[in-house]
C-alpha cells in the first residue's frame, strides 16, 4: 500500500488505514453475490449457485 493508504485516526494516531473510492464501489457491488454465496455455503448448497441467482437477477 502506498503512503496515501494510511491516515491520522480521530485521535491523531498515524496509520489509519482506508480504501479508496474505487474499492468502496467493488465491495458495495459483490456484497449481495457474497451474501447470497455465504447463505447456499451455511446450508450446506454450492456456493456456484451465485451464477444462476445473477442471471435471475439480472432480468427482471
Amino acid at each position: 500500500m502506498s503512503e496515501e493508504s494510511f491516515m491520522l485516526s480521530k485521535d491523531g494516531e498515524p496509520g489509519l488505514n482506508y480504501l479508496c473510492k474505487g474499492y468502496y464501489q467493488f465491495f458495495d457491488h459483490v456484497a449481495p453475490y457474497m451474501d447470497f454465496m455465504k447463505k447456499e455455503y451455511l446450508a450446506e448448497r454450492a456456493p456456484a449457485n451465485v451464477m444462476e441467482w445473477a442471471r435471475e437477477r439480472r432480468n427482471k
